[in-house]
């Protein structure tokens, strides 16, 4: 009885599947002291079993090479370096048993330089105090080469063409072993910190009512609009074409609405509050901590085509 030799594929390690199941996209953003223009390189790392389509990912690249990324950065007078987080799915099967992605977002600013780094990775135990002094690192030293290359295009010694190839080189370099240090090295992961910590104290708190809104459609065609799912440019069973461009249609990411804000103060918060300043015992002031933080609704829109 003749027997067929089947070519299987060897299993690849846990590790090496975690890191083709996650997606990291470093997006510097170099403001030229001159024209005042930006100069924005993307780099798009990992995802080799979730992105299947070269273009998709072109486009994602083109579209974070295109946003205006300093717009992102708010005014901050305080930084939170620590933090508690938990995930939950949103409509997943119960039975689902694919890799849950957790999304981190980090932002770093250096002189003329941003930067803007979105991992989504099954890690749920990145040290964050680790992986922001990274990002930290990133975004100094992209500054230092573009100042340094900058004063050698006034000086005529290399050409805008070369800054731009050498902004490049040094984008891969740095996003590379980032991405080394969490999937290979894994030295951003679960480390004990060494960092000084303030003794924290309640000042105000806030209670949140939220809602979820998932009422719309993304195109994924030339226009990329969004349309709500209720829209009357639908036909009646019309569900899976762009009405504007014929292009395919999938769920836009879920909206988070704040609905309802409560605030209470300890006893003796607001005099101490008032002390430094009207601005400071004004509610809403506190709002925008969180409300800052929140996955900027273009960024969604544009990982989700992915």
């Amino acid at each position: 009885m003749a027997t067929e030799k089947l070519d299987r594929q060897p299993e690849l390690p846990i590790s090496e599947q975690i890191e083709r199941t996650s997606v990291n996209i470093i997006t510097f953003s170099a403001l030229n002291p001159d024209s005042g223009l930006p100069l924005n390189i993307p780099n798009i790392l990992g995802g080799e079993d979730i992105i299947h389509d070269t273009t998709a990912k072109l486009k994602v690249e083109e579209a974070f090479g295109q946003l205006n990324i300093q717009s992102l950065f708010g005014f901050e007078e305080h930084m939170f370096q620590s933090c508690l987080y938990d995930t939950f799915h949103v409509g997943a099967d119960a039975g689902d048993e694919k890799l849950t992605p957790h999304i981190y977002l980090l932002k770093s600013h250096t002189n003329n330089v941003y930067l803007l780094n979105l991992l989504s990775t099954p890690y749920a135990d990145l040290n964050l105090d680790a992986y922001f002094h990274e990002v930290e690192f990133m975004s100094r030293s992209f500054s230092g080469v573009f100042r340094r290359t900058n004063a050698q295009v006034q000086s005529d010694i290399i050409t805008e063409e070369e800054q731009e190839e050498i902004a490049k080189n040094t984008v891969d370099n740095l996003s590379g072993f980032m991405h080394y240090q969490i999937f290979t090295e894994r030295g951003l992961r679960e480390q004990v910190t060494d960092m000084f910590r303030k003794g924290t104290a309640m000042v105000v708190g806030m209670f949140f009512e939220l809602e979820v809104d998932h009422s719309e459609f993304q195109c994924l065609g030339t226009c990329g609009k969004t349309f709500r799912q209720d829209d009357a440019m639908f036909s009646t069973e019309q569900r899976e074409q762009c009405p504007e461009c014929g292009g395919s249609l999938i769920h836009a990411p879920p909206i988070l609405k704040l609905s309802n804000v409560r605030f209470t103060v300890p006893e003796g918060a607001s005099k101490h509050l008032k002390a430094l300043g009207a601005v400071h015992d004004r509610p809403m002031k506190y709002v925008s901590y969180i409300t800052g933080i929140t996955m900027p609704r273009n960024i969604a829109l544009t990982t989700n085509r992915l």
